[in-house]
């Protein structure tokens, strides 16, 4: 048996039929045949943010009356990053019992505001350990929890009108070309585990390692017709990442020359220069004809020429008619375009109170969401 026969079966096995495709997409996958009903319903294209599930609160909601955005999207993270209750078969979601008092809570809220609401497995049991990749005693328990975990939301929120979609992971991280205990194993895992219970929800699909738009040279085709795919855009991750983490030190404007990461060379980033570091989403989408989602994109808000950067880039997803979720509000406020380049770190209110001009272009852009109604979250149409 030959390689290529090798990784056939290996798919086969785990409910993935194998089929060469474009792009470096090596796989079809095939989740069990389930009864289907019609896709919950989206807006021709969505507009929004990205949020802490914590900070879906008052402040927020006031916020969001000022502004067109009909989609939320948040990462679902348990209680306690590191420690705390541990899932079990008879209780998958025991370690989040917070979180979803919170997301109980919001619901009715956002129902009324007439704004979907997409949850992305976060910071989730495991996580913090990064074991998706790393050889420890917990790494078969976290695998195996992800799928868990959905099944388990899924029985819960089977008949919610105002969740429509589940981002399987958020930025699934491995050493590039180990991509194997993703594709093969962790996200059929979780499809067929959602299948199983909710045959009508929406599923967000990232790329690894990082939801990078690198990752659809690599990405497989879903054979699901209520797929989603999605990447994040930061680049240039220098530039947009400024001021933190291994960026602590560096200082650039844009459009300027800048480097994509730490160890790139130095170059001009312009508005071409995003352009082409989302190429390969630009040609997934276009070849397979799919609908396409960035899932986070910002500059980090002392960057300068951040304006410059949103309008570049939220033209250029108008231009593929891709839908996006800008990040953040709410939370750390590094990310959020309410304060201003000088503001305190340490007020976590999701209205600092400051339109920089940051808001304004996206204020401008949530507002093309005016040209289609809105209608009830979650109502039923076919795809």
């Amino acid at each position: 048996m030959n390689l290529l026969e090798r990784i056939g079966c290996l798919l086969i096995l785990n409910g993935v039929l194998f089929s060469g495709t474009t792009l470096g997409a090596t796989a079809v996958f095939l989740p069990a045949a389930h009864e289907r009903n019609a896709a919950l319903e989206l807006p021709d294209q969505m507009r929004g943010i990205n949020t802490k599930l914590s900070a879906l609160t008052a402040d927020l909601f006031a916020l969001l009356k000022e502004t067109d955005v009909n989609v939320i999207r948040i990462n679902f993270d348990r209680d306690v990053r590191t420690g705390g209750v541990t899932p079990t078969p008879q209780d998958p979601l025991a370690p989040y019992e917070k979180s979803l008092r919170v997301l109980d809570e919001a619901l009715p809220t956002l129902k009324e505001m007439k704004i979907n609401l997409i949850v992305s497995a976060g910071n989730i049991y495991g996580r913090d350990l990064d074991v998706m990749w790393k050889n420890t005693d917990r790494a078969d328990a976290v695998h195996q929890h992800l799928a868990e975990f959905w099944h388990a939301f899924s029985i819960r929120y089977k008949n919610s009108d105002v969740i429509v979609a589940y981002d399987i992971l958020n930025e699934p991280n491995y050493p590039t070309g180990q991509d194997a205990v993703w594709y093969e194993k962790m996200l059929p895992n979780s499809i067929e585990a959602i299948r199983s219970i909710n045959t009508n929800i929406w599923l967000v699909i990232e790329p690894g390692p990082w939801g990078l738009p690198s990752g659809f040279e690599r990405m497989p085709l879903i054979d699901d017709p209520y797929v989603i795919y999605s990447f994040h855009h930061y680049a240039p991750h220098s530039y947009t990442h400024q001021g933190i983490l291994a960026y602590a030190d560096y200082e650039a404007v844009y459009p300027g020359t800048n480097k994509m990461f730490k160890s790139s060379p130095s170059s001009h980033w312009g508005k071409e220069e995003l352009r082409e570091s989302m190429q390969p989403a630009i040609d997934f989408a276009q070849i397979h004809k799919v609908r396409m989602f960035v899932g986070e994109f910002s500059p980090i808000r002392w960057a300068d020429g951040g304006a410059v950067w949103l309008e570049d880039s939220i033209d250029l997803f108008e231009e593929q008619g891709w839908d996006w979720c800008f990040h953040s509000i709410g939370g750390w406020n590094g990310w959020n375009p309410t304060y201003g380049v000088d503001a305190a770190l340490d007020s976590k209110m999701s209205d600092g109170g400051d339109r920089t001009d940051r808001w304004q272009v996206l204020a401008e852009k949530w507002s093309l969401n005016r040209d289609e109604p809105k209608t009830e979250a979650g109502s039923s149409r076919s795809k």
